[in-house]
């Protein structure tokens, strides 16, 4: 799609401008990236959308609750490349809003009979530990996981 391609030249834009493109000045566009995570057809649109908001979207935007909302049907879907988006996007800018607001979601997943789905939730979980143990105020024993204790 149109909006993903334009995403993808603004984070290059971004990560090659030395400092002349910052990400405040990009925060007209995540609007359009919060779309492409809700409606993306496609998993590689909306990891675009995802990456975008990864990298643009400041901790106290207003688009947080819509991004928590994206994620959270992301998890329902039972897709496995959208959970595992979802969950890298929980990885990699965790926020405070995120936990309580996912946590029952992937304990489901984790007894879900797909053992694709229990190694993803697992495998990004323990990343999760691993790179950021006490990221935002809450640590991994905090997340009610019983594999991250």
């Amino acid at each position: 799609s149109d909006i993903r391609v334009s995403l993808i030249v603004l984070i290059y834009c971004l990560t090659t401008s030395h400092g002349s493109v910052t990400r405040t000045s990009l925060e007209f566009a995540i609007p359009s990236a919060i779309h492409l995570v809700e409606a993306g057809s496609t998993s590689a649109e909306k990891r675009v959308g995802y990456l975008f908001c990864n990298e643009v979207m400041p901790k106290d935007h207003g688009m947080r609750l819509m991004l928590i909302n994206s994620i959270r049907k992301d998890l329902e879907s039972r897709r496995v490349a959208r959970m595992s988006l979802a969950l890298s996007c929980i990885i990699a800018v965790p926020f405070a809003e995120v936990v309580p607001a996912v946590i029952d979601l992937i304990l489901k997943a984790t007894s879900n009979s797909s053992s694709v789905c229990t190694f993803i939730v697992a495998f990004n979980s323990a990343e999760f530990t691993l790179s950021k143990p006490s990221h935002q105020g809450f640590g991994h024993q905090n997340l009610g996981c019983p594999f991250l204790r």
